[in-house]
């Protein structure tokens, strides 16, 4: 009789050791992880870059790198005296943001986890062609860039901030910082037509 129960546990174990699927990843479906269902993990990874407000804080932190890399440049290399202001200035602006966000996704406790590399995409290659410029050829490229990637910084807070159900902080949070960056991308706009 033990020996039939052994039997018969073993197969239930083997039947739903069959069923499972392991690509898809355990996932905590209690309420207070905000999580109703498991999913395949890319599902996820498209969701949680949707909703969540540690993908905001990940993305924006690792854009104020690059912003932060392309102003460094800009400041050293520029040649002329307006573009050198401009770079030198954001740079000030992008060191101060930078803090901040790390600042508000503290206080605000939100863990940063990047959803993508998207707003990255070619910077370590763009650095390369800028390092290759010189004089007004690199004050160009310079400008160029410094729209480039403000535009695209400011087409993720667009994105982020039409979740209604953001959290206020965060989403004053981001509309203030959208404002800076508006705020300069209208500056390096000038530089570019002055230049141009």
């Amino acid at each position: 009789m033990a020996r039939a129960r052994l039997l018969t546990l073993a197969a239930a174990l083997a039947l739903a050791a069959c069923g499972r699927d392991d690509k898809v990843p355990e996932t905590d479906t209690s309420k207070a992880a905000g999580v109703i269902d498991s999913a395949p993990g890319a599902a996820l990874a498209a969701v949680a870059a949707t909703l969540t407000d540690e993908n905001v804080f990940a993305l924006l932190d690792t854009a104020f790198t690059a912003v932060v890399q392309t102003d460094s440049i800009g400041a050293a290399k520029a040649t002329d005296a307006r573009v050198k202001s401009f770079a030198s200035s954001a740079l000030t602006a992008d060191l101060a943001n930078r803090r901040g966000v790390a600042a508000t996704s503290d206080r605000l406790q939100v863990r940063r986890i990047l959803p993508d590399r998207d707003v990255i995409k070619d910077h370590a290659q763009r650095m390369n062609e800028l390092r290759s410029k010189a004089g007004k050829e690199f004050d160009d490229a310079y400008v160029r860039r410094a729209i480039e990637v403000r535009r695209s910084l400011i087409d993720e807070l667009d994105d982020a901030l039409k979740l209604d159900t953001r959290a206020a902080g965060v989403k004053t949070y981001l509309q203030q910082l959208r404002g800076v960056l508006q705020s300069e991308l209208r500056q390096a706009e000038g530089l570019g037509r002055a230049n141009g």
